[in-house]
Formats: structure tokens, C-alpha cells, sequence
């Protein structure tokens, strides 16, 4: 960071010039489309899916499939221990790894 320009306080916090706080906020202002409509899965698919997918670069085929099927999550991820989901029939927990989180 001080190689491009920053500057070291004597209380040891970083000073970034203006000239790359532009840059990076011209660098982000590329992306903001795409990330907008990412965050649109947060409401159509919930916050753990919406991750999966984006982190999957799935965005465009669930966009796709929303259009014309009804999906939902199978599992609240934050609700169960990892890789593991309950089998709501039988109540109980199937091991393995979960498909949809």
C-alpha cells in the first residue's frame, strides 16, 4: 500500500490519496450492475442460496429457471449442523452433503 502512495500516520492508520480512493471507486462502479442483480437472489431465493449460487456462477441458469418453475430452499442453513439435513418424515438428521445451501 505504501508502494502506491499511501501514507504511514504516526498513530500507525493508513492515509489513502484521493487519486486511488478514485480508482477503486471507478474500478467498483463496473461491477455495480452485476452486483444489484445479485443481490436481487437475496429476495427470490433467500440470503444462503443466493450465495451458493452467486459463488457457483449460477446466477444467469437460476434466473432462467425462476422464470418458469417454482423453487425453494430445502434447508435453513444457519438452523442445522453442517452437512447434514432432517429428513422431515422420519425426523431424522440425513448426513451427506446438502444440495441446495
Amino acid at each position: 500500500m505504501l508502494a502506491r502512495g499511501c501514507q504511514q500516520t504516526p498513530a500507525g492508520r493508513i492515509r489513502i490519496p484521493q487519486r486511488l480512493i478514485e480508482e477503486m471507486t471507478a474500478f467498483q462502479r463496473k461491477t455495480q450492475p452485476a452486483d444489484q442483480r445479485d443481490q436481487e437472489l437475496h429476495y427470490l431465493c433467500g440470503v444462503d442460496w443466493a450465495h451458493h449460487i452467486v459463488w457457483n456462477g449460477k446466477q444467469d441458469e437460476m434466473r432462467r429457471r425462476l422464470a418458469s418453475e417454482v423453487l425453494m430452499s430445502a434447508a435453513e442453513c444457519r438452523d442445522r449442523p453442517r452437512n447434514s439435513i432432517l429428513d422431515r418424515e422420519s425426523s431424522r438428521r440425513l448426513e451427506g452433503r446438502a444440495q441446495l445451501c
